[in-house]
């Protein structure tokens, strides 16, 4: 019975007849009924979903070009740097004609580590 449209198991819910008298009313209910099951159509979206891809793929191409770019400008910056190595200045290293330290070079008055010689006068 169960595995009777809703609408026919109402109708036989009713009857006290037997088994074979419930299957052929049934059967005439189904036959003179307009019920025929409806399944509700699905209108696929195909050219939405096909934008919604194509855009997927052209953000991801997108992403890629920009990565590469990104990866090839730090390589580049990397030869660069190592190619033009500059040397880092020492700190008693006195490259003024007037032999400032270079802690006074780098924080004039603010100094606190001067290193002789060191001609750095306070004004």
């Amino acid at each position: 019975m169960q595995r009777l449209p809703t609408s026919i198991q109402q109708i036989l819910s009713v009857s006290k007849d037997s088994l074979d008298g419930l299957a052929q009313i049934a059967d005439k209910v189904n036959e003179v009924s307009s019920f025929r099951p409806e399944v509700n159509a699905v209108v696929s979206e195909n050219s939405e979903l096909q934008s919604l891809r194509e855009e997927v793929a052209n953000l991801r191409a997108e992403l890629k070009r920009i990565t590469r770019s990104r990866f090839r400008r730090a390589q580049s910056s990397k030869r660069e740097s190592s190619n033009t190595r500059v040397r880092r200045s020492s700190h008693t290293r006195t490259d003024s004609p007037n032999l400032l330290c270079w802690y006074h070079l780098r924080f004039a008055e603010k100094a606190t580590k001067c290193v002789k010689p060191c001609s750095f006068q306070e004004n």
